[in-house]
């Protein structure tokens, strides 16, 4: 047998998983290669040569039964010697996964790999098989045609071939959905189905690929509201997505009365909540589905869910077992919630829905109590005092009505803040109160006016959070909203019933569906400002009611307004890079180095200082932690201090890059410049295109940007009529009422 060609490069996170998994089949005839920068990753290793030099290496041959691990981080150096060029040796690059080249290289490798075996280092071989394998199983196998896509299910096949399937079956890396799609190659992709009469098998070969029966339904919310009630959840499966359907059984206490509820299916494809692709094939499927039931107000009922699965002509129904996920408003420990009259409780697998009374809330109350003692889980004990505090203040809160208003813990001034003023200035017998940390200055400047300031995570908050009836709040993250979210959340979730309410950071000009998704917040406003923003949330995939997306306009907005004598200033405001998550990355990257230059620009700073502009920069979040390394001449460009909205209003020019704050610099109708050296976006495209929608010009050379910044200040900022046309067409409203139209709709709203 020829020299062969092989070799792995990977990563020192994937050197430990691997070798402390596979190191006791060391015992074969093969030599080892460790090529590394840190000699203690090898000192546990005694049979594997360590090469701590890399001019050791350079001249290496690869002899046949060789193996050499190559770390990732050291690509760098070895791509820099004759090394590379070695006819024997196959670089593979995590960084070329989308490359149609890259997995023919992967599949020879694996070949070759196969041709070195023998019976000592076959359990080793396997292992590295399939560990080459997991490479490959979630590529985008749509950029192949159909011929080169046979070619490589059919290799993958054959090199699974020599995989024992007890090998794939006691792999500690691989999980149960990956398994089973490697078996169900193994097997030539042949399956069966196995029918009884509550349940259906998926079997390939003799492997048990999926047991309906088994599945549980997970529970994202129940919402009870105007006599309707809305259960949303989810059921994952191998079935394929066709084949299954789901159905509400609502049948009145008499029996008298029964109906059937069919479950509409709701797509999450930017979410872990997709239908997920192995090879090209999809394998796991996530069926998430709401109901929607109405209610008679006098009737007592039960409610029954179902799975139903159908293919040609089998039908079967199936009660799945049902959970609920961590913040449904129900849960293994708190089985029961008082809605509006109603008692809604769950047991053996049954909702049921009765009229509320004193007697048998107290009943299931005590029963929760004693569970929540049991479990012993983190914080019970907070939650046993919380839940009887309730309890004793419930009486005294009945006939209150709460409003709670919020930005971030460690943050006001944003639409939360803003809200929460023109509402104190109603009189219509409210309690309203804000919500911030106590430690902050924006807590110690809002309590110089007002009295109800709440310190976040305060007792306070805590019983105003459970007895709340609207809650609004610039941000969605639970972690800037919720007292109880790092303190066990599902102990008191069926205590909370406010109506949520989203009045927005900022304009959404991307699809944040993976992030503002119904089953996860689960809103009753989802505040917008414009037709394009509105219609791109109704018909993407958020899921809302055209009713809880509502155009009022962002309550900030009432405040922005021109000073008369504008700041020379040019508001520099980049937005941060997602893939940056180191300082090393930062220092390293394009991205700081376009910083610098900007900051040092010459000619720049000599136009500047002859008409007598700064640059004001105020630093994403993320940046200020590395301001120290930013070279930053003070003399032309000072960080900002002040607050957004103060920055909006008195400055002259704004230059960034896909920050949202552009809508709030437009609304002014001052000039923007976009800076986009290259496509570094990191959200998913949304219906904003900044070519025909935007609201000044993109720029991508930097020499280019300093010749328009220089032509505004010739012209005393102004912006061109061509981009207020634009803000006239996007913008709904301009009349600095928008807080009096989100609080006026709130009252509306039950």
């Amino acid at each position: 047998m020829g020299k062969s060609k092989f070799s792995i490069v990977i990563s020192e996170e994937v050197f430990n998983i691997y070798f402390k998994d596979f190191y006791m089949n060391f015992n074969f005839d093969m030599d080892l290669y460790l090529v590394s920068k840190d000699i203690s990753i090898s000192n546990n290793y005694p049979n594997i040569h360590y090469f701590s030099n890399f001019n050791s290496i350079i001249e290496l041959d690869l002899e046949r039964d060789t193996i050499y691990f190559l770390c990732l981080n050291d690509l760098d150096f070895i791509n820099n010697t004759n090394l590379k060029n070695n006819p024997h040796l196959i670089l593979i690059k995590s960084e070329n996964l989308e490359d149609k080249g890259w997995i023919q290289e992967k599949i020879h490798h694996m070949n070759d790999l196969i041709n070195i075996s023998n019976e000592s280092n076959r359990d080793f071989i396997e292992s590295l098989l399939l560990f080459n394998i997991y490479d490959i199983i979630q590529l985008n196998y749509n950029e192949f045609s159909n011929l080169e896509y046979k070619e490589i299910i059919s290799s993958i096949t054959k090199i699974l071939t020599y995989i024992s399937k007890n090998r794939i079956l006691k792999s500690n890396t691989l999980n149960k959905e990956i398994k089973s799609i490697l078996i169900f190659l193994k097997n030539n992709q042949e399956y069966n189905l196995e029918f009884k009469e509550n349940n259906v098998l998926l079997y390939t070969d003799d492997y048990l690929i999926d047991d309906l029966a088994s599945e549980n339904i997970k529970i994202d919310f129940l919402d009870l509201k105007d006599g309707i009630l809305n259960i949303d959840g989810y059921l994952k499966s191998n079935f394929y997505y066709d084949s299954l359907d789901f159905e509400a059984i609502l049948e009145s206490k008499d029996k008298n009365n029964k109906k059937i509820y069919k479950a509409k299916f709701l797509e999450y494809p930017l979410t872990d909540r997709r239908t997920y692709k192995y090879f090209g094939i999809q394998w796991l499927f996530y069926y998430n589905f709401n109901i929607r039931l109405v209610l008679d107000e006098i009737e007592d009922y039960k409610i029954i869910l179902k799975t139903i699965f159908k293919v040609s002509d089998h039908q079967i129904l199936i009660k799945n077992n049902i959970s609920f996920r961590k913040h449904a408003n129900l849960s293994h420990y708190t089985n029961y919630t008082c809605i509006d009259s109603k008692i809604l409780e769950f047991r053996n697998n049954t909702f049921f829905i009765r009229n509320y009374s004193t007697k048998n809330m107290l009943k299931l109350e005590f029963k929760s109590l004693l569970k929540i003692i049991k479990s012993k889980k983190p914080f019970w004990y907070k939650a046993i005092f919380m839940r009887i505090l309730y309890l004793i203040l419930k009486p005294f809160y009945k006939n209150k009505k709460i409003f709670l208003f919020e930005d971030r813990p460690l943050q006001a001034d944003d639409n939360g803040e803003i809200l929460f003023k023109y509402a104190i200035s109603q009189k219509d017998n409210i309690g309203k109160y804000f919500i911030i940390d106590k430690n902050t200055a924006d807590y110690k400047r809002l309590s110089n006016d007002y009295n109800n300031i709440i310190s976040f995570k305060s007792l306070k908050h805590k019983i105003l959070y459970l007895f709340a009836d609207k809650h609004f709040s610039s941000h969605i993250d639970r972690v800037f909203l919720d007292p109880f979210n790092d303190e066990s959340p599902e102990f008191y979730n069926s205590l909370i019933k406010f109506r949520r309410y989203f009045i927005q950071h900022g304009v959404i000009q991307s699809d944040l569906s993976h992030w503002i998704r119904r089953y996860y917040h689960n809103l009753d406003l989802f505040l917008t400002s414009s037709s394009y923003e509105r219609d791109s949330i109704i018909n993407g995939y958020y899921h809302y009611d055209k009713d809880i997306v509502q155009l009022l306009g962002l309550p900030r907005y009432d405040f922005l307004e021109n000073k008369n004598n504008l700041n020379k200033d040019i508001l520099f405001m980049p937005t941060w890079r997602k893939y940056l998550n180191t300082k090393e990355e930062f220092l390293n990257s394009d991205y700081y180095k376009r910083l610098n230059r900007f900051f040092n620009n010459e000619k720049l700073k000599d136009y500047l200082l002859r008409y007598g502009y700064k640059i004001v920069f105020k630093p994403h979040y993320n940046i200020s932690q590395y301001l120290n390394y930013l070279d930053i001449d003070d003399e032309y460009v000072r960080l900002a201090e002040e607050s957004y909205r103060e920055l909006f209003n008195s400055s002259s020019l704004l230059i960034t890059d896909y920050s949202s704050v552009f809508f709030d610099f437009a609304y002014l109708k001052k000039p923007i410049i976009y800076y986009h050296e290259k496509d570094e976006y990191h959200f998913n495209k949304g219906y904003f295109d900044y070519d025909t929608m935007g609201f000044g010009e993109v720029i991508q050379d930097e020499d280019k940007l300093v010749d328009l910044i220089i032509l505004y200040m010739e012209n005393d900022c102004k912006m061109d009529e061509k981009y207020k046309k634009r803000v006239d067409n996007f913008f709904e409203y301009n009349d600095k009422n928008n807080s009096k139209r989100v609080y006026n709709w709130s009252l509306k709203e039950k």
